[in-house]
């Protein structure tokens, strides 16, 4: 059912909650649904969510090591920790994607994901 929605995207937003480690590890089911159902070379951000939750500097610190390396791996555009209740990088996020697919619109090369990377 997903498919029907991600068919026809410009760009996607795979988002993962900062204090379930679990949710990180499904984000590549996310990204191959995304180049499946959309491009393969579309535009893919990465969001941890809920970084208010995350409360040893240790973890926040291993949690943006795990999100960057996974960023390089599958070929991400980037990565932004966001907390709604630190009301942290949440518009930033959705102007970072924007600035890439208009980046890609003024050059011509909407659909390429190589741009942005954090």
């Amino acid at each position: 059912m997903q498919d029907k929605y991600i068919r026809g995207a410009s760009a996607g937003l795979v988002m993962f909650s900062c204090d379930n480690y679990i949710s990180l590890l499904k984000v590549e089911k996310w990204v191959e649904l995304f180049r499946e159902n959309a491009s393969p070379s579309i535009p893919i951000g990465l969001v941890g969510a809920k970084m208010d939750l995350v409360n040893d500097d240790e973890d926040r610190k291993e949690l943006e090591t795990n999100a960057r390396e996974m960023v390089k791996t599958l070929g991400l555009t980037g990565f932004m920790a966001t907390s709604s209740k630190w009301d942290m990088n949440v518009p930033e996020t959705i102007y970072r994607i924007l600035d890439i697919l208009l980046w890609q619109k003024t050059n011509g090369r909407l659909g390429v994901a190589s741009v942005g990377s954090t």
